[in-house]
């Protein structure tokens, strides 16, 4: 449905949306699409009984303004995290 920097006309997306549910709940997918939120996933998963992955590997959060992070960013250009890295420590430094 595109990612965080194409949600600009609320209105056209939930239209193209519901079109998009109506189809597949009336076609014999078997599926059945509908809004729901993080916790009615979080419950359907635990129902499910499905153990969680951990992410353990190289993982960097990053902050572009204040209570705004980005975690896993730069996870496929570890040259540039480490750019951030250096340049962040010596600028705690001063």
């Amino acid at each position: 449905m595109g990612d965080d920097f194409n949600y600009m006309m609320a209105h056209r997306n939930f239209k193209n949306m519901d079109k998009l549910i109506h189809y597949v709940n009336e076609g014999d997918y078997g599926m059945k699409l509908f809004y729901s939120t993080p916790g009615d996933y979080v419950k359907a998963v635990y129902k499910e009984n499905i153990q969680w992955p951990v992410k353990t590997d190289d993982f960097f959060p990053y902050a572009d303004y204040d209570h705004a992070y980005w975690t896993g960013y730069f996870t496929s250009r570890p040259a540039l995290k480490g750019y951030i890295r250096e340049s962040g420590s010596l600028y705690r430094a001063f």
